[in-house]
This record gives C-alpha cells, sequence and structure tokens, in this order.
C-alpha cells in the first residue's frame, strides 16, 4: 500500500510540473507573441491609412495574415494551457466551441449548476480526459453529436454523450488504451469512471469526481 502511495505520489508529481511548463509557455505566447504581433497589427492599420491604392492592398493582405496569426496564437496559448484566465468551466466551453468550429459536428456544452473551483491540477486533469475522449472519438468514429453536462454536487459528475451516425469499425485496443488511461488519471483524483452502452450508436462516459477544494 504504502509502495502505491508513493507511486501516486511521484506521477502526481511530475504531471504538477509537467503542467507548469505548459503554463510558462502558454504566458509566454499570449502576454509576449501575441502582444508583438498585435502591436505589428496596429501599425499596419496606421499605415494603410496613409498609402495609395495599390499599396493599400499589399498592406491589406499583411493586416490578415497577422490578424490570423494572432489569433492561431492566441488559441495554441489556450489549447497548451486553457487555464491561464479562465475555470475548468470556461476552459470546457471554449474547447467545445473551437470543436465545434473546426470539425463541423452538433457539439454542445451545458453547464447547469453555480460553477465552483476545485484544485487546478484537478481541473488539469478532468479538462484533458474530456479533450482526450472527444478527440478520439471525432479521429476514429463518424460521430453525430457530442453532450457534455457538468453537473456540481458533492461530487462532481461530467456526462460525456457520445452519438455515432452509424457504428464504426474501430481500433479496440486503441480505445483500450484510451479508457485505460481514462481510468489511471481519474484514479489519481480518487475518482471512477462509468461507461454505457444505451445503443450501437450511443455511449454515455460518466466521470465522477470528489467536490473538494
Amino acid at each position: 500500500m504504502n509502495s502505491q502511495i508513493k507511486q501516486e505520489q511521484v506521477i502526481t508529481h511530475i504531471i504538477e510540473e509537467y503542467e507548469n511548463e505548459l503554463k510558462e509557455i502558454s504566458m509566454y505566447l499570449h502576454e509576449e507573441i501575441a502582444q508583438n504581433l498585435y502591436a505589428v497589427f496596429n501599425h499596419l492599420q496606421f499605415l494603410q491609412q496613409h498609402m495609395d491604392k495599390v499599396d493599400r492592398m499589399t498592406i491589406n493582405n499583411m493586416i490578415k495574415l497577422t490578424k490570423k496569426t494572432i489569433e492561431d496564437t492566441r488559441q495554441l496559448s489556450t489549447q497548451i494551457h486553457p487555464f491561464f484566465h479562465k475555470g475548468l468551466d470556461g476552459a470546457l466551453a471554449t474547447f467545445i466551441a473551437d470543436t465545434r468550429k473546426n470539425e463541423r459536428i452538433e457539439i454542445k456544452y451545458v453547464n447547469d449548476n453555480e460553477s465552483k473551483r476545485i484544485p487546478l491540477f484537478t481541473e488539469l486533469m478532468i479538462y484533458r480526459i474530456v479533450k482526450d475522449i472527444i478527440t478520439t472519438y471525432n479521429d476514429h468514429c463518424r460521430v453525430q453529436k457530442i453532450l457534455v453536462e457538468t453537473i456540481w454536487g458533492k461530487e462532481l459528475h461530467i456526462k460525456i454523450d457520445i452519438e455515432e451516425i452509424e457504428k464504426t469499425t474501430i481500433n479496440k485496443d486503441g480505445f483500450s488504451l484510451l479508457y485505460q488511461g481514462v481510468e489511471q488519471r481519474i484514479m489519481l483524483l480518487d475518482g471512477r469512471v462509468d461507461m454505457i452502452n444505451l445503443s450501437e450508436t450511443q455511449t454515455v462516459i460518466n466521470l465522477i469526481i470528489p467536490n473538494v477544494r
């Protein structure tokens, strides 16, 4: 038992150090690179107003490219460390909005309860678990729609309801590794995972984690 506890403590420490490094990278992208790009964007807009028609077209293209680069940089910053300015609900809502935009699938996030703050390590683990599940299904299945719902009570319950267009033949070993990884990470949070196959094309994954500060 002591050996298992020590192993879990070591794993937790490694993950925390890894997340701290990601946070530093995220802050640098958001506060340094994106801000510098925004300064360039402002200068280009100023020049645009003082140029002839031909040069103005060139500047227009540069402005569009700079604006897109700023958006891409800030999106990358959020992907690397989603909690730079947000809690768990904000991070999940942002990820799902980006997924809906980029993947063109019907995906929705619902939080019916008042949001609460739990330890950052717990929030990060939950966020990355939800992200891994949704990304894996999008990559390997023909997904029709996904509903993610958070319910804050004595336990934090996250329900991921996935409906496929048709039952997809997938790499079972790959999904077994996914669920095994999810269970191992949830156990670090003293939580549990329940998976329910409501039909051949609908799967519900429940993540239940103690709601402790």
